[in-house]
C-alpha cells in the first residue's frame, strides 16, 4: 500500500515539473527584457532568456521612432530550423501591423537556401540572387537599413559574417538599384521581430549605416 500511495505523488511532482518549464516561456502581452532592452510579446509563445529569443511568435520593442518618416538600421543575429524564418518589422504599429517587413526564410541547407522577401502595404518583393551565397543552415548575421523617409522605403542589407564594412558597394541588397524597387513604406513608429522556428541572439536598432 505504501508503494501505491507514492505513485500519485510522483505523478504530481512530474506534472509540476512540466508546468515549471512552461512558465519559462513568455505569453502574449507579457513584458520581457532582452539584453538592455524592454519589449513585449505580441503573440505566440517565446522563450526569452539566456540572451536569446527562441520559438514561434512576435515581439515588439519599447524603443520607437519619433515619426514614421524616418530611418533605422537593424543588426540581427539568428539561427533557423528548416522551414523557419525571422522577419524584421520596421515602422509598424504596436501590434507589428502596417510596417515594412524583411523576411529571412530557410528552405533546406547549402548556398541558396536563404529566401528573402520584402513586404509593405499589401505588396511583396522577392530578392532573387542577392542572398544566393548564404547557407541558411548556418548562423546568420544581418545588418539591414530601412529608410522609411523615402517613398517607397529604401532598404539596404549587408552580410555581417563578411565584416562590418557598411559601404554602399559592400551591400548584398540595395533596393534603390533594383528594377522593382521595394514594395512601399511602413506607417508606424514601432519595430520588432516575427519568429517562426528560430533563435535570435542579437537585435539592435541604430541610425542608418548608409546615407545618400
Amino acid at each position: 500500500m505504501k508503494t501505491l500511495k507514492l505513485i500519485p505523488l510522483m505523478i504530481a511532482l512530474t506534472a509540476c515539473g512540466g508546468d515549471y518549464k512552461d512558465a519559462d516561456k513568455s505569453a502574449p502581452g507579457q513584458d520581457v527584457s532582452f539584453g538592455n532592452q524592454k519589449a513585449r510579446v505580441v503573440n505566440g509563445t517565446l522563450d526569452v532568456s539566456g540572451g536569446s529569443i527562441k520559438g514561434t511568435g512576435s515581439i515588439v520593442f519599447d524603443s520607437r521612432f519619433e515619426e514614421f518618416k524616418s530611418g533605422g538600421s537593424y543588426a540581427v543575429d539568428f539561427n533557423l530550423e528548416d522551414g523557419g524564418s525571422v522577419t524584421i518589422v520596421s515602422h509598424a504599429n504596436e501590434s507589428l501591423a502596417s510596417g515594412f517587413e524583411v523576411q529571412y526564410l530557410r528552405q533546406g541547407s547549402g548556398p541558396g537556401s536563404l529566401k528573402v522577401s520584402l513586404r509593405a502595404q499589401g505588396a511583396v518583393w522577392n530578392a532573387v540572387n542577392q542572398f544566393a551565397a548564404i547557407d541558411a543552415a548556418q548562423a546568420i548575421r544581418i545588418q539591414t537599413d530601412v529608410h522609411n523617409d523615402e517613398s517607397p522605403a529604401h532598404s539596404i542589407t549587408w552580410n555581417r559574417n563578411l565584416g562590418d564594412d557598411f559601404a554602399k558597394e559592400k551591400a548584398i541588397l540595395n533596393t534603390a538599384e533594383e528594377v522593382d524597387g521595394s514594395p512601399g513604406i511602413g506607417t508606424g513608429v514601432r519595430w520588432g521581430l516575427i519568429l517562426n522556428k528560430a533563435t535570435v541572439t542579437r537585435a539592435d536598432r541604430s541610425e542608418p549605416k548608409f546615407e545618400d
